[in-house]
Protein backbone atom coordinates (compact mmCIF):
# COMPACT_ATOMS: atom_id res chain seq x y z
CA UNK A 1 0.00 0.00 0.00
CA UNK A 2 1.34 3.74 -0.82
CA UNK A 3 1.27 5.66 1.22
CA UNK A 4 2.06 9.43 0.03
CA UNK A 5 -0.21 11.82 1.44
CA UNK A 6 -2.12 13.03 -2.01
CA UNK A 7 -4.43 15.06 0.04
CA UNK A 8 -7.22 16.14 -2.08
CA UNK A 9 -8.06 19.73 -0.65
CA UNK A 10 -6.28 22.35 1.71
CA UNK A 11 -8.69 21.74 4.21
CA UNK A 12 -7.37 18.52 4.23
CA UNK A 13 -4.21 19.53 5.61
CA UNK A 14 -3.44 17.83 9.25
CA UNK A 15 -1.88 19.08 12.55
CA UNK A 16 1.30 17.64 13.13
CA UNK A 17 0.10 16.48 16.68
CA UNK A 18 -2.84 15.78 18.31
CA UNK A 19 -5.00 17.09 21.24
CA UNK A 20 -4.28 20.91 19.19
CA UNK A 21 -7.40 22.82 18.52
CA UNK A 22 -7.75 23.34 14.87
CA UNK A 23 -8.42 26.92 13.78
CA UNK A 24 -10.67 25.58 10.84
CA UNK A 25 -12.04 21.79 10.16
CA UNK A 26 -9.86 19.41 9.04
CA UNK A 27 -11.00 16.31 7.15
CA UNK A 28 -7.85 14.11 7.96
CA UNK A 29 -5.94 14.59 11.43
CA UNK A 30 -2.72 12.56 13.16
CA UNK A 31 -2.12 11.25 16.67
CA UNK A 32 -1.11 7.89 18.69
CA UNK A 33 -4.36 5.88 18.98
CA UNK A 34 -4.70 4.46 23.06
CA UNK A 35 -5.94 1.04 24.01
CA UNK A 36 -9.38 1.24 24.22
CA UNK A 37 -10.96 -0.78 27.51
CA UNK A 38 -14.39 -3.05 27.10
CA UNK A 39 -17.55 -1.44 28.87
CA UNK A 40 -19.45 -4.68 28.19
CA UNK A 41 -18.31 -8.21 29.46
CA UNK A 42 -19.21 -9.16 25.70
CA UNK A 43 -17.38 -11.60 23.39
CA UNK A 44 -15.41 -10.51 20.18
CA UNK A 45 -17.57 -10.73 17.09
CA UNK A 46 -15.06 -9.24 14.56
CA UNK A 47 -11.96 -6.87 15.39
CA UNK A 48 -10.08 -4.54 12.55
CA UNK A 49 -7.09 -3.51 14.55
CA UNK A 50 -4.61 -5.41 13.31
CA UNK A 51 -2.86 -2.48 11.75
CA UNK A 52 -3.63 0.74 13.37
CA UNK A 53 -2.03 4.15 11.77
CA UNK A 54 -1.21 7.12 12.88
CA UNK A 55 -3.40 8.56 10.40
CA UNK A 56 -7.52 9.65 11.06
CA UNK A 57 -10.27 10.80 9.04
CA UNK A 58 -13.06 12.70 10.84
CA UNK A 59 -16.84 11.48 11.30
CA UNK A 60 -18.36 14.18 13.25
CA UNK A 61 -21.74 16.21 13.64
CA UNK A 62 -19.79 19.62 13.90
CA UNK A 63 -22.99 21.79 15.11
CA UNK A 64 -24.31 25.35 14.01
CA UNK A 65 -22.58 26.88 12.23
CA UNK A 66 -20.08 24.51 10.93
CA UNK A 67 -22.29 21.88 10.16
CA UNK A 68 -21.31 22.11 5.89
CA UNK A 69 -18.33 20.11 7.41
CA UNK A 70 -20.43 17.38 8.56
CA UNK A 71 -18.55 14.19 7.60
CA UNK A 72 -18.89 10.35 8.48
CA UNK A 73 -16.47 7.44 8.21
CA UNK A 74 -17.89 3.87 7.68
CA UNK A 75 -16.36 0.34 6.94
CA UNK A 76 -17.75 -2.82 6.00
CA UNK A 77 -17.49 -6.30 7.99
CA UNK A 78 -19.50 -9.34 7.07
CA UNK A 79 -21.32 -11.87 9.27
CA UNK A 80 -20.72 -15.32 8.64
CA UNK A 81 -23.14 -17.54 7.49
CA UNK A 82 -25.63 -19.09 9.90
CA UNK A 83 -24.36 -16.71 12.41
CA UNK A 84 -27.03 -14.04 14.20
CA UNK A 85 -24.97 -11.35 16.15
CA UNK A 86 -26.74 -9.08 18.91
CA UNK A 87 -24.03 -5.83 18.82
CA UNK A 88 -23.98 -4.45 22.30
CA UNK A 89 -20.71 -2.42 22.17
CA UNK A 90 -18.40 -0.93 19.31
CA UNK A 91 -14.77 0.17 19.97
CA UNK A 92 -12.94 2.43 18.03
CA UNK A 93 -9.46 4.06 18.36
CA UNK A 94 -9.31 7.45 17.19
CA UNK A 95 -7.84 11.26 17.82
CA UNK A 96 -9.58 13.88 19.49
CA UNK A 97 -8.24 17.40 18.80
CA UNK A 98 -10.93 18.31 21.68
CA UNK A 99 -9.61 18.39 25.40
CA UNK A 100 -13.65 16.88 26.22
CA UNK A 101 -14.99 13.67 24.83
CA UNK A 102 -18.30 14.21 22.38
CA UNK A 103 -21.33 14.93 23.88
CA UNK A 104 -22.34 11.80 22.34
CA UNK A 105 -22.00 9.21 19.54
CA UNK A 106 -23.87 7.88 16.89
CA UNK A 107 -23.71 4.52 15.59
CA UNK A 108 -25.18 3.38 12.19
CA UNK A 109 -25.30 0.26 10.91
CA UNK A 110 -26.20 -0.28 7.02
CA UNK A 111 -26.71 -3.19 4.63
CA UNK A 112 -23.95 -3.31 2.00
CA UNK A 113 -24.96 -1.87 -1.89
CA UNK A 114 -22.72 -2.87 -4.27
CA UNK A 115 -19.80 -2.36 -2.23
CA UNK A 116 -21.06 1.02 -0.68
CA UNK A 117 -23.10 1.37 2.39
CA UNK A 118 -27.05 0.87 1.49
CA UNK A 119 -30.25 0.59 3.73
CA UNK A 120 -30.07 1.58 7.39
CA UNK A 121 -30.23 -1.83 9.13
CA UNK A 122 -30.55 -0.46 12.55
CA UNK A 123 -29.27 3.23 13.52
CA UNK A 124 -28.30 4.10 17.24
CA UNK A 125 -28.03 8.04 18.14
CA UNK A 126 -26.84 9.89 21.32
CA UNK A 127 -25.01 6.88 22.78
CA UNK A 128 -23.14 7.78 25.49
CA UNK A 129 -19.69 8.62 25.73
CA UNK A 130 -18.76 7.57 28.92
CA UNK A 131 -16.22 4.65 27.64
CA UNK A 132 -13.84 7.46 26.28
CA UNK A 133 -10.17 6.68 27.26
CA UNK A 134 -9.04 9.84 27.32
CA UNK A 135 -7.13 10.33 24.17
CA UNK A 136 -9.74 9.71 21.56
CA UNK A 137 -10.99 5.74 21.44
CA UNK A 138 -14.38 4.80 22.69
CA UNK A 139 -15.60 2.02 24.29
CA UNK A 140 -19.22 2.30 22.87
CA UNK A 141 -22.02 0.51 24.92
CA UNK A 142 -25.06 0.32 23.08
CA UNK A 143 -28.45 1.23 24.48
CA UNK A 144 -31.11 -0.79 22.55
CA UNK A 145 -33.61 1.04 23.92
CA UNK A 146 -32.24 4.13 21.44
CA UNK A 147 -32.03 1.59 18.15
CA UNK A 148 -34.10 1.07 15.95
CA UNK A 149 -37.39 -0.06 16.75
CA UNK A 150 -36.22 0.20 20.42
CA UNK A 151 -33.90 -2.70 20.02
CA UNK A 152 -30.52 -3.15 19.72
CA UNK A 153 -28.60 -4.51 16.30
CA UNK A 154 -29.28 -7.63 15.26
CA UNK A 155 -27.34 -8.69 12.09
CA UNK A 156 -28.15 -12.30 10.14
CA UNK A 157 -25.38 -13.65 7.83
CA UNK A 158 -28.43 -15.70 6.08
CA UNK A 159 -27.12 -18.47 4.28
CA UNK A 160 -23.89 -17.57 2.67
CA UNK A 161 -22.59 -14.87 4.66
CA UNK A 162 -23.80 -11.27 4.92
CA UNK A 163 -21.76 -8.06 3.96
CA UNK A 164 -22.52 -4.72 6.82
CA UNK A 165 -20.78 -1.23 7.32
CA UNK A 166 -20.79 0.12 10.77
CA UNK A 167 -20.43 3.80 11.17
CA UNK A 168 -19.95 6.22 14.12
CA UNK A 169 -20.07 9.90 14.06
CA UNK A 170 -19.28 11.75 17.24
CA UNK A 171 -21.67 14.73 18.22
CA UNK A 172 -18.93 17.00 19.10
CA UNK A 173 -18.93 20.96 18.98
CA UNK A 174 -16.18 22.31 16.84
CA UNK A 175 -16.40 25.59 17.78
CA UNK A 176 -16.31 24.87 21.77
CA UNK A 177 -14.21 21.47 21.46
CA UNK A 178 -12.46 21.19 17.92
CA UNK A 179 -12.36 17.67 16.19
CA UNK A 180 -12.89 13.63 16.16
CA UNK A 181 -10.89 11.71 14.15
CA UNK A 182 -11.39 8.03 13.59
CA UNK A 183 -8.28 5.92 13.23
CA UNK A 184 -7.22 4.37 10.38
CA UNK A 185 -6.16 0.83 9.43
CA UNK A 186 -3.78 -0.08 6.88
CA UNK A 187 -4.82 -3.70 6.63
CA UNK A 188 -7.90 -3.73 4.31
CA UNK A 189 -10.89 -6.06 5.11
CA UNK A 190 -13.25 -6.62 2.50
CA UNK A 191 -14.16 -3.29 1.00
CA UNK A 192 -12.04 -0.05 1.19
CA UNK A 193 -13.43 1.76 3.84
CA UNK A 194 -15.57 4.74 2.60
CA UNK A 195 -16.02 8.35 3.92
CA UNK A 196 -18.11 11.49 2.56
CA UNK A 197 -19.01 15.45 3.53
CA UNK A 198 -22.55 16.13 2.67
CA UNK A 199 -22.78 19.70 2.93
CA UNK A 200 -19.37 20.36 0.75
CA UNK A 201 -17.37 22.12 3.47
CA UNK A 202 -14.19 20.43 2.47
CA UNK A 203 -14.77 20.55 -1.12
CA UNK A 204 -14.55 16.67 -1.45
CA UNK A 205 -16.64 13.47 -1.50
CA UNK A 206 -19.70 14.78 -1.32
CA UNK A 207 -21.21 11.17 -1.25
CA UNK A 208 -19.59 8.02 -0.53
CA UNK A 209 -15.54 7.63 -2.00
CA UNK A 210 -12.78 5.42 -0.25
CA UNK A 211 -10.17 6.73 1.58
CA UNK A 212 -7.53 7.70 -1.25
CA UNK A 213 -10.24 10.37 -2.59
CA UNK A 214 -9.32 12.51 0.95
CA UNK A 215 -6.16 11.20 1.89
CA UNK A 216 -4.63 9.78 -1.36
CA UNK A 217 -4.37 5.94 -0.41
CA UNK A 218 -6.99 3.66 0.60
CA UNK A 219 -7.15 2.08 4.04
CA UNK A 220 -10.14 0.60 6.27
CA UNK A 221 -11.08 1.91 9.65
CA UNK A 222 -9.93 0.41 13.14
CA UNK A 223 -12.63 -1.58 15.04
CA UNK A 224 -14.15 -4.12 17.04
CA UNK A 225 -18.01 -5.36 17.23
CA UNK A 226 -18.71 -7.10 20.22
CA UNK A 227 -21.58 -9.05 21.82
CA UNK A 228 -23.63 -11.92 21.72
CA UNK A 229 -22.89 -14.32 18.32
Amino acid sequence: MTKTALLASAAAVALSAGNAFAAAPLAMGHGTPQRVISVTPSATLYDQTSDVLGGALGSQNFGSPDSLYNDQGADDFTVPAGAKWKIKEVDIPGVNYGSNPASSLNVIFYKDKAGLPGKVASECDNQSSSGYNGSGGYAIKINGATCTGGVGPKLKGGAGGKTYWVSVIANQDFSTDSQWFWSMNGVIHGNDAQWQNPGGGFGICLTWCNTAGVVGYTADFAFTLKGKG
